[in-house]
């Protein structure tokens, strides 16, 4: 068949159905090496996004993790026996376990913030804080206007108070328990609640 086309057509035509079945492979296998290339490009950005994204969530769950593991250290520490304990040992305990409880909320729904983020830049930037004081984090959040200066001074000064009460759980006053309860009533309001909380309210 082909030798039959071959000797239909002229050199000349021949020549040129040679020259342009060369052109268009040649150009056919520009286009499609341009097309993979194109789609390796788009595989491997979307590799970093999803590898950088990661990374993120690691680095922020890192930082949440080593909270929790010091508050579940100090929540261990023993009670030691001295002339405030002695008395009212369980009801001093309990003051600790308030404010600890207290604490943990705040912490989980400042975290809450956090991971409502959709940027990846300010997301790396928070996973990066460091979360055995949560000082940086307040201020941080306060600049990024996503709390209010009136919540956080109540959180910081929750922070500051939880910090100090950790070395010496077992004489944790009343008054004090107190002022805590007074501070998270204040940034309690401008948080976000928990799913859990959410849940227990909507079935009440």
């Amino acid at each position: 068949m082909i030798a039959l086309v071959g000797s239909a057509l002229t050199d000349e035509a021949w020549q040129f159905l040679v020259e342009a079945w060369n052109f268009f492979r040649h150009w056919g296998t520009i286009i499609a090496l341009a097309a993979i290339w194109y789609g390796l490009h788009r595989t491997g950005s979307r590799m970093k996004d999803i590898l950088d994204d990661f990374g993120i969530k690691l680095d922020t769950m890192s930082q949440q993790v080593k909270a929790a593991q010091d508050s579940a250290e100090t929540s261990q520490l023993p009670v030691t026996a001295n002339s405030d304990t002695t008395a009212n040992g369980s009801a001093v305990a309990g003051n600790w376990e308030i404010i600890q409880a207290r604490w943990r909320d705040i912490r989980d729904r400042l975290e809450l913030i956090v991971n409502g983020f959709t940027n990846k830049a300010t997301r790396g930037k928070y996973s990066k804080i460091d979360r055995y004081s949560y000082l940086d984090l307040i201020q941080e959040l306060l600049k990024d206007k996503r709390i209010s200066p009136i919540r956080a001074a109540a959180l910081i000064n929750m922070n500051a108070m939880y910090l100090g009460l950790k070395r010496r759980t077992n004489r944790v006053t009343i008054a004090e328990v107190q002022q805590f309860q007074q501070w998270y009533e204040s940034a309690d309001k401008g948080l976000p609640k928990k799913p859990s909380d959410e849940g227990n309210n909507a079935s009440t």
